[in-house]
């Protein structure tokens, strides 16, 4: 899907960050990643609630990464932690 396809990409990004401004970037890229799965999860929540717990579980875990990435830390260490 879409937002699978992304989260890899962001992953892979963020695999090769080394600058701060690079790991700027790579947490707004997961933030636009949690923000459209999150829409996925309201979308099927009703017809699928098995599929938006574990979608839920995905995006509280793209969160943690994007809280390391966004964090004061140099980038190596933000990426470490948002593995």
């Amino acid at each position: 899907s879409l937002f699978i396809d992304s989260q890899k990409k962001v992953t892979a990004e963020t695999e090769t960050t080394k600058k701060k401004d690079e790991a700027d970037r790579r947490a707004t890229d997961q933030a636009v990643v949690v923000d459209d799965t999150d829409l996925i999860r309201k979308d099927i929540d009703s017809i699928a609630p098995i599929a938006a717990e574990y979608l839920k579980t995905a995006t509280d875990k793209m969160q943690e990464a994007r809280s390391s990435l966004s964090s004061n830390d140099e980038p190596k260490k933000r990426v470490e932690n948002a593995q």
